[in-house]
């Protein structure tokens, strides 16, 4: 992709301007706050609505409503324009395509005007950015940083960053849903018992159904029967089966206040159950108080070794700075003395350039001399040439442009004169040849009439005789004849007529060859040519001069560079020593640095043996003064069992949260317990007060006590089983609710079981054996490949760059195989624009026509951002390259330059043009 043009109105502090991006190189100069960063920002908010703002409506001009950002580009050869307008509270997004009628629209609305770009690019955003976009930085830490922080900063530039942090984020995840999976464990654990419950109590309910049946059966039976004898013992039945009733109830009463007592005693061994697995609960509670203090334990010896090696590293760097310092002092002499000679070096060379070119012009002036000299040589022969050519023509003898032309002249007039007579002539003669052809073919058709008629005139139809006829054929015979003498005569005359203009007419042609304006210019030319050769010889004398003084100049040049050359050495040692000084932290830094480690380490040892102390357990008691035999493994394996501890303990309150429900249903049981005790004693007291005599009444119903009796204890045997089964029903009902509870529960738990599965495989697949080491293989190649080019073209003395699996960098030369470290400042930089360039072509899939820098030079010296600065003059390996910077020595590698300006908060574009501000409206 190339852009082509950008335009910003009410853009953050941009009112109104409009930028042109030709090819090459163009740099974004402005101070801090000018607003050069926000160009490169509306580029990313125009392609894929991108932006670092907290919310959209920040992107608006303070005061404003309304922002638009118009960007033009060319992919594939073809010109797009994608506009992005923003309100307070709407958007809008349109993608056109240039074709010869000017631009057409291709897509609106921002999601689908993204999409497209995207499809344009064949790259996302992210990708995008990552490709084209180079953050601050970003060069300058390729350099300096340590090889796993370098490694990090690749892999976050290739998307590994972002695997990474997904594979240590889904840690608690998956531990969040496998507690939640053990809950919904000792949930499921009831779902057995009360199944078996409920098929217990469903096959009691179908016996007790069939029972009944019969029981229906055999009482209409005998009812039939006794209602023969209804009539005369009715008062007596009535009072007997009032009787009998209450008797019935009461039965039916006992079995219900038994199979109550029965759920009452049943739940009561659940709650039982249930204070046994609190118990455990308290119990384990207490194996996993230690828990939290072990993994601090565990955190805290991690960060001791971490503080120990870091103090080793400080140690080592107080060694550098010290052997530095020394390198320094014994080596500033001759420092000093190389700048000393380079400055005075620098005023030779300032006097040698009013002499520079003195050589080369010398030599530019003899060239010069020597093609004039041969170009004057040429002329003379020419104009020569020329003359007598001329002079032959005009047959003449003359030595002058001006006779030559007066006589040329003057021949022309005459000779196109007597060329127009004889055309006159010519033209007369042939008129007349002309009219006697014309005379004769109208002669011939009259004579052919009088042949073929008898006795009369072929004109007028009257009679002639044959003496008249023959003399008219003699007439016009005569008069053809006469004609064809004449016409003989005028095509003589007119052949030699035309001979005589054929000779005038090649002379005159010949005339034409005379072209007195060549012969004029090649006179101009001969004496401008002698005037010249005259001007080289009087600047020759001079220069003679001056070439004498430039010898002089050079000579001493060339001894003070022949010193140099014997102290550079000490000179490179000096600035290598200093170089590596400032890559380092001071040695004040550093002893701070390693006081403030000592007093973490002793913080740490304070803190471990506060929690070796404070744990209860055997093992780590022993500890307390002396931790360094401590066994890690041993650590670990106390924290594993503790939390399998943790996960029985969440499993044992998942059954005991069923204590709330089975407690209420116990408390029911009682309730309909007790009402049914106050039922039973007011059905006695009914029975008393009846005061039903059996004797009396078994005397008069002897006949038919029998079937009496039968109908009685069928109808209390159904009565009972009838009661018995409402409450088989209610359990049945219960149990049903309970298991229907459970369902969701048993999928909740089985979708859970699955989604950890799937968890477990994405967290195995993003990790450092999965996708991001497949990803580090797949590009690590291609970039190597990549920044080789790249290298080559920067013309180093190194025949071959290679990246090993960390991506640190090896480079081989004419002293084979060396690192990074060991190469010059100028070097590293050219390795690092290299890699990066690579890492941005692999992303790019390998179109890469646009690269965008956001202050390459920051974080850099002075030595090595010289050494950038000139490595982009000579990179010509991109079609279009844009940066962002303050640094005015980047203006020398730039083809286009655009500054930005901030006055009254409200930042303006302006051209560099010969130097000269140009507001771009």
């Amino acid at each position: 992709m190339i852009i082509k043009s950008l335009q910003l109105h009410n853009f953050k502090s941009h009112p109104k301007s409009k930028i042109e991006f030709p090819a090459g190189i163009s740099i974004i100069m402005g101070e801090n706050g000018a607003g050069k960063s926000t160009i490169l920002e509306a580029v990313s908010f125009a392609l894929f609505k991108s932006y670092s703002a907290r919310n959209l409506p920040n992107l608006i001009k303070t005061g404003e409503k309304k922002l638009r950002v118009v960007l033009k580009f060319l992919v594939n050869g073809k010109t797009y324009r994608v506009t992005r307008e923003r309100s307070k509270s709407a958007s809008r997004a349109v993608l056109e395509q240039e074709d010869p009628d000017g631009f057409h629209q291709i897509a609106t609305g921002d999601k689908v005007v993204s999409t497209e770009i995207e499809s344009l690019l064949e790259m996302d955003s992210s990708l995008f950015l990552n490709a084209v976009y180079i953050r601050q930085g970003e060069i300058a830490d390729l350099i300096d940083k340590k090889p796993s922080e370098k490694k990090q900063l690749i892999g976050k530039l290739l998307g590994i960053e972002s695997l990474e942090n997904a594979w240590k984020n889904m840690v608690p995840l998956i531990g969040h849903y496998n507690s939640e999976k053990q809950f919904l464990k000792g949930k499921m654990e009831s779902k057995e018992t009360w199944g078996k419950k409920l098929a217990d109590k469903i096959e009691e309910k179908n016996k007790r159904d069939v029972f009944i049946g019969e029981l229906n059966q055999e009482i209409e039976a005998i009812h039939q029967e006794i209602e023969q004898l209804k009539t005369d013992k009715e008062k007596l039945d009535e009072k007997k089966l009032e009787y009998l009733k209450i008797k019935s109830s009461l039965d039916s009463l006992e079995n219900i206040l038994k199979g109550l007592k029965e759920d009452k005693d049943s739940l009561k061994k659940d709650l039982s159950r249930i204070k046994e697995d609190e118990s455990k609960i308290n119990k384990l509670e207490t194996e996993i108080l230690p828990l939290n203090n072990l993994i601090l334990l565990q955190k805290c010896l991690n960060n001791l070794d971490i503080h120990h090696q870091t103090e080793k590293q400080i140690l080592s760097n107080l060694k550098k700075v010290n052997d530095l310092n020394q390198v320094l002092v014994s080596n500033k002499i001759f420092q000093e003395e190389y700048h000393n000679i380079e400055k005075k070096i620098e005023s030779l060379l300032k006097d040698k350039e009013k002499f520079e070119g003195t050589p080369a012009i010398i030599r530019s002036l003899i060239s010069d001399k020597d093609k004039t000299r041969q170009e004057l040589d040429q002329l003379n022969q020419q104009i020569s040439e020329t003359f007598s050519y001329y002079n032959q023509i005009l047959e003449s003898n003359l030595d002058s442009a001006e006779e030559i032309d007066s006589l040329h002249r003057k021949l022309e007039i005459a000779l196109n004169h007597k060329l127009n007579l004889l055309d006159q002539e010519l033209q007369d003669k042939k008129g007349t040849l002309l009219s006697l052809k014309n005379q004769n073919q109208q002669l011939k058709k009259p004579l052919e009439e009088l042949k073929e008629v008898e006795d009369k005139c072929p004109i007028c139809q009257s009679e002639i005789s044959k003496s008249k006829k023959t003399e008219l054929v003699t007439i016009y015979q005569q008069d053809i004849i006469s004609n064809k003498k004449q016409m003989v005569a005028l095509e003589e005359s007119i052949k030699k007529l035309n001979n005589e203009k054929e000779e005038l007419q090649k002379r005159k042609n010949s005339f034409q060859k005379i072209n007195m304006d060549i012969l004029q210019e090649k006179i101009k030319a001969r004496n401008t040519a002698s005037h010249k050769m005259s001007n080289l010889e009087m600047k020759l004398e001079d220069l003679k001069i001056q070439n004498i003084a430039l010898e002089e100049i050079e000579s001493s040049i060339k001894s003070k560079k022949s010193r140099l050359k014997e102290i550079e050495n000490h000179k490179e040692n000096y600035f290598k020593a200093k170089h590596s000084l400032e890559n380092l932290d001071p040695m004040e830094t550093l002893e701070k640095e390693k006081n403030s480690l000592v007093e973490k380490i002793i913080e740490e040892d304070s803190r471990i043996k506060e929690l070796l102390s404070s744990l209860e357990l055997d093992y780590f008691r022993q500890f307390k003064e002396d931790y360094s035999l401590l066994d890690s493994d041993i650590l670990q394996e106390e924290i594993d069992k503790r939390e399998e501890f943790k996960n029985n303990l969440n499993q044992l309150k998942g059954r005991v949260s069923q204590k709330n429900s089975i407690s209420e249903k116990l408390q029911k049981k009682k309730l309909d317990l007790e009402e049914n005790r106050k039922n039973k004693e007011s059905l006695h007291s009914s029975l008393i007060k009846i005061q039903y005599d059996a004797i009396a009444h078994q005397k008069i119903l002897q006949a038919y006590e029998q079937k009496k009796d039968s109908f009685i204890e069928l109808t209390s045997q159904k009565s009972k089983n009838e009661g018995i089964q409402g409450m088989t029903n209610s359990a049945i009902e219960d149990l049903q609710k309970d298991l229907d509870s459970l369902k969701d529960v048993e999928k909740e738990l089985d979708n859970l079981k699955d989604f950890i599965k799937v968890l477990d495989y994405i967290r195995k697949l993003f990790g450092k054996d999965g996708v991001q080491k497949d990803l580090r293989n797949r590009s690590r190649p291609l970039i190597q490949e990549e920044a080789r080019k790249f290298f080559d073209r920067f013309n180093f003395e190194y025949s071959d760059i290679s990246l090993d699996e960390d991506y640190e960098v090896e480079v081989y030369g004419p002293g084979g195989k060396t690192t990074l470290d060991m190469i010059s400042g100028g070097e590293k930089i050219a390795v690092a624009l290299a890699l990066r360039l690579a890492i941005t072509r692999v992303l790019s899939g390998g179109k890469l026509e646009l690269i965008m820098l956001d202050e390459p030079t920051i974080h850099l010296d002075s030595y090595r951002r010289q050494e950038l600065i000139d490595i982009l003059k000579r990179l010509s390996v991109l079609p279009q390259m844009i940066i962002v910077t303050h640094d005015s020595d980047l203006e020398e590698a730039a083809d286009n330059i655009i500054k930005v300006k901030k006055e009254e908060g409200e930042s303006r574009v302006i051209l560099d043009v010969a130097r000269e501000e140009v507001p771009v409206i």
